[in-house]
């Protein structure tokens, strides 16, 4: 089955037992010490290759026939996924940068201030509450404040909530970013 946006190519499966790696040291240190004892590759050729490693365990034995089937069946649509992943991750809006973050946050479906957005796209690029103080020349309790009300502005409760909202921006298309976060909640 050809899929839109797939390379039009077959995948090759490739099965490997890890006593068929020639490179001891990276044996040991990859799959020995790991109890790894056999790998199955997903192989999409082409001039962008592109390989999906699977492994077992001594535990679970090596790979059996009906694992082989099941892959070749779906190995064509994994690697389709993966191509349109790839489209689209390609042509997502790159929201990594602190001035621009900031600058989706100030929008008017979200109605941050610019310190309040300034914080929150600090904080969802990782930064803690006390280098967000001490970068921008204020007090941790300034930081407290624009987070307690950005937090109530968009309408989240913690870090985590906004970490997905940072996760839901890069998702989401350029023009409808801020529509699509709040259609998700």
């Amino acid at each position: 089955m050809k899929l839109a946006g797939s390379t039009g190519k077959a995948p090759i499966i490739s099965r490997k037992p890890v006593g068929a790696i020639a490179d001891a040291v990276w044996r040991t240190a990859c799959y020995d010490s790991g109890g790894v004892v056999e790998r199955l590759s997903i192989i999409r050729p082409g001039p962008r290759a592109f390989i999906a490693n699977g492994y077992r365990l001594a535990k679970s034995g090596p790979f059996g026939p009906c694992d082989i089937a099941r892959l070749e069946t779906h190995a064509a649509l994994l690697m389709a996924a993966l191509d349109r992943h790839e489209q689209i991750d390609a042509a997502a809006p790159r929201l990594v940068d602190e001035a621009d973050l900031a600058h989706s946050l100030m929008a008017p479906q979200f109605g941050l201030s610019v310190r309040e957005a300034e914080i929150s796209a600090a904080m969802m690029l990782g930064e803690t509450q006390e280098q967000i103080a001490d970068r921008k020349h204020i007090s941790l309790g300034s930081v407290v404040t624009y987070r307690r009300r950005a937090y109530g502005k968009l309408g989240i409760n913690n870090r985590r909530d906004l970490q997905r909202l940072h996760h839901r921006l890069l998702a989401a298309p350029c023009s409808s970013s801020a529509d699509q976060y709040f259609l998700q909640r």
